[in-house]
Order: C-alpha cells, then structure tokens, then sequence
C-alpha cells in the first residue's frame, strides 16, 4: 500500500543519495565499467577512489584484446598479469617482474565501502528529515542564510549545518576520507 507520501519519501531519498556520492565520491558499492586508460610504462591509476574489488582489466594491443588477471603475489603473475594497491595497478610479466602496458586499458571495479560510516549514515537522515520536513510545511522552506542551513561544498541546494560538518571529513582531502 504505497502512498504519495511514500513516493515522495523515496524521492528525498534519492536525491539525498546521488548528491552524497556526488560530492563525497563512491560510498555505496558502485560498478565503474569500461573506464578507459591510455598508459605509458608500467603503472595504472583508477579515477575513482576506494576501490573495493576489480571486475576485469582488459588490455588492447590494436584490436585485440587481452584479459588480464590479478596475481595474489609475483611469483604467482603470467604474461597477462597485475597486482592492486589501492587504486594503482601495476602491470606483471612472468615471475612478477614489471611491463609496460602495451595499448589501451579498459578497467572495470566495484568503488565504494563495505559498510555505510555512521556520519555519512547520520548526514544523509538530516538531509532527508530536512527535505521532509519543508515539503509538508513543518518546516519553513530553505532560505539563503538561514541559521541552519549552509550551500554544502559540492551538493546541490541547501543542507543542514550539522550535515555538513558530519561529510567534512568525506569531502575533503585528496583521497576523498578513504578510510
């Protein structure tokens, strides 16, 4: 028995979601597919932080493509070999030892964290109970310079000020608060 209210709710919940992940970089596990890469030696980075496992690194030399697998450790790599720390991967020839990458990288991974942190959690309910809130009037619609409100760095409209402190820590820094 959903309800308008129902529909609404979820609609706050959405946009709460997509502007956290927005502005704070991955945080629910989030397929990354076909990212390309033109690379030159050895080494790879990934454009998203907090990579949580690699679907497939396929690697192209003219048209043909090579899938490349993860090594648990060097002595276990093959010609079509990599290893991972963190969002760099490093390509591996028999026996571990480095090669450049040949042609053009196609990475596809899972970013994200494993768990939702608690301040994130906390942030995003304030936001949702503030969109709620001012769409059925308990609230007063968001005005600019509110005593409660702030234009949170990187969100779209208006967020409660104690939102914002709680994703400080996931919105800055070069690593995004990869904890």
């Amino acid at each position: 028995w959903k309800t308008a209210a129902d529909n609404g709710l979820q609609s706050s919940l959405d946009a709460t979601t997509a502007n956290v992940q927005k502005a704070c970089g991955p945080i629910l596990p989030t397929p990354i597919t076909d990212e390309d890469h033109r690379v030159c030696g050895d080494t790879l980075v990934l454009r998203q932080e907090r990579v949580l496992s690699m679907t497939t690194v396929t690697e192209y030399v003219g048209s043909i493509g090579y899938v490349l697998t993860e090594a648990a450790n060097p002595s276990a790599a093959t010609n079509y070999s990599y290893r991972r720390s963190g969002t760099i991967l490093h390509r591996m020839g028999s026996g571990g030892f480095p090669q450049p990458f040949l042609g053009l990288v196609y990475a596809s991974y899972i970013a994200g964290l494993a768990s939702v942190p608690f301040d994130v959690n906390l942030a995003g309910r304030l936001i949702v109970q503030n969109l709620w809130e001012s769409k059925r009037g308990a609230r007063p619609l968001p005005t600019r310079g509110g005593a409660d409100l702030v234009a949170g760095e990187g969100f779209e409209g208006l967020i409660p000020v104690r939102a914002a402190e709680l994703l400080h820590y996931w919105l800055s820094g070069p690593s995004l608060g990869s904890a």
